[in-house]
């Protein structure tokens, strides 16, 4: 078997209460991911995770934070993301550790694509994505589709069309010249 990497240590939260909707958490304990070249990416306890780099529009479609096999990989990734180091080398590093922590070759690919969308997006998601649920979806005026809402499903849809059918053995990079031409 693939040497993926490895978790050390244990993800222990606590949710913080802030004005408006509450989604962040604070870590309470240290934990990293040491990837398949022997970096170390650390996730030091104090440290504020919320699931942001993985657009809320697409959850319905590849999954939420913080369930299933990726969620260690999200914390991960959440840090790495505010710690300023390289996005896609962060992004290399999720897929990674979506495989370290049990993910299929097919949904590592798919969330791959998610945060590659997430980085063309950043600015955008981290001022929307407050919360799962939308008061505007019960008003008159439900305008909740926005155009990069749109943008993003359909760089889902079709390059996730693409790297779905790649061999298990595809490197990040390989799925980069797929993946690329979208998000230009």
């Amino acid at each position: 078997m693939a040497d993926y990497g490895s978790f050390t240590g244990n993800v222990v939260t606590q949710w913080l209460k802030e004005h408006g909707p509450d989604r962040n958490m604070v870590l309470m304990q240290d934990f990293h991911y040491t990837d398949p070249s022997s970096r170390v990416w650390p996730a030091p306890a104090g440290s504020i995770i919320n699931g942001v780099s993985i657009p809320q529009t697409l959850w319905s479609t590849i999954g939420s934070p913080y369930i299933g096999d990726y969620r260690l990989a999200s914390v991960i990734h959440d840090v790495a993301c505010t710690q300023g180091a390289n996005r896609k080398e962060v992004d290399i590093m999720f897929y990674y550790a979506c495989l370290a922590g049990g993910c299929s070759h097919n949904r590592a690919r798919v969330f791959y694509l998610g945060v590659r969308i997430g980085a063309k997006y950043s600015s955008l998601i981290l001022n929307t994505a407050s919360s799962t649920f939308s008061e505007p979806f019960f008003t008159e005026d439900n305008n909740l589709i926005s155009a990069f809402d749109t943008d993003m499903l359909y760089i889902l849809k079709n390059a996730g069309k693409i790297i779905y059918r790649l061999n298990d053995d595809v490197t990040p990079e390989q799925m980069d010249k797929y993946i690329d031409p979208y998000l230009v």
